[in-house]
């Protein structure tokens, strides 16, 4: 998985420790979405005549799913703070009781 390896070197996470991760966490279903992506790109590509044509079909995916792992970001941040929130009100109600 090179995504894996870019996920890794932005992150400064070893291409092991993601690869575990990935294959903790994908699915079968996942993987196949995947395969079935890839193919469909693969059939794109071979439909368009020209190398620059080519090189413009995937600047403008890698541009659309960066602006994917982008928005997710965020949303996990979101959460994260939102948990953090919860956990706070959790635990003062649970110091009340006591």
């Amino acid at each position: 998985m090179s995504a894996i390896k870019a996920e890794g070197e932005i992150k400064g996470v070893s291409r092991e420790v993601l690869e575990d991760f990935a294959r903790i966490y994908l699915t079968e279903r996942d993987r196949k979405d995947i395969e079935d992506r890839k193919e469909r790109i693969r059939k794109r590509l071979a439909e368009i005549p020209t190398g620059e044509g080519r090189r413009a079909f995937i600047e403008a995916q890698l541009r659309l799913q960066l602006f994917s792992l982008e928005t997710h970001r965020r949303k996990e941040l979101v959460a994260l703070e939102l948990v953090d929130f919860l956990m706070g009100l959790y635990n003062r109600k649970e110091g009340a009781e006591k």
